[in-house]
């Protein structure tokens, strides 16, 4: 795991190679998941940018439903309608060198991608994709900013499963329950 145009931060293969399982670099640093900013509310921030997002979503059903009578149920476009709490929920980018940007003796380096993480403060991925080091050296002022909200490169990340639909922390619409009330998921974790 490094960081392009920098040393290696994690340089003892014996110590730092998780194989497919980087995310347990956040066990030997910790640090990489505190909050970052003092005196904020993530959890308020976050549960206010998913109502937002639940509120689009609504009205992005009630428009396709008045004009064509169905909602398409496999939305593909989960990152622009939720893309505010994503940018709420992500807590830092990483750059991952795993197994697969590393994989094959013979690829060359120019053609080797990067895993660019968003990740939260659980660990869990918002969104990530991948980049060569050349996108990243040329995007690396407006990846590591907070003004990524339209960039395309996040907009065309993969949202990560415990943000797509479903996920635990993912923002589905539930059906209305007998009483007319809808019910929506608040999406925080209630285990």
């Amino acid at each position: 795991m490094g960081v392009p145009g920098t040393d290696c931060l994690f340089s003892d293969v014996a110590r730092y190679d998780f194989g497919n399982v980087w995310q347990r670099v956040f066990g030997r640093m910790p640090q990489l998941l505190e909050y970052p900013c003092p005196g904020g509310d993530y959890e308020a921030d976050r549960a206010a940018a998913l109502q937002e997002g639940q509120d689009w979503e609504r009205q992005d059903r009630e428009r396709d439903e008045e004009e064509d009578g169905q909602w398409p149920e496999d939305a593909s476009y989960i990152g622009d309608l939720y893309n505010y709490y994503h940018v709420v929920a992500k807590l830092r980018l990483m750059y991952v060198l795993d197994e697969t940007t590393l994989a094959g003796d013979n690829k060359a380096a120019e053609a080797r991608q990067l895993l660019a993480v968003w990740h939260d403060p659980d660990g869990r991925i918002v969104r990530s994709c991948r980049m060569s080091a050349k996108d990243v050296y040329k995007h690396t002022a407006v990846l590591n900013s907070g003004s990524i909200d339209d960039f395309p490169i996040w907009m065309d990340a993969e949202v990560g499963h415990d943000y797509n639909w479903d996920g635990i922390l993912g923002p589905p619409l539930k059906a209305e329950d007998e009483d007319g009330d809808s019910e929506e998921g608040s999406g925080e974790d209630e285990g």
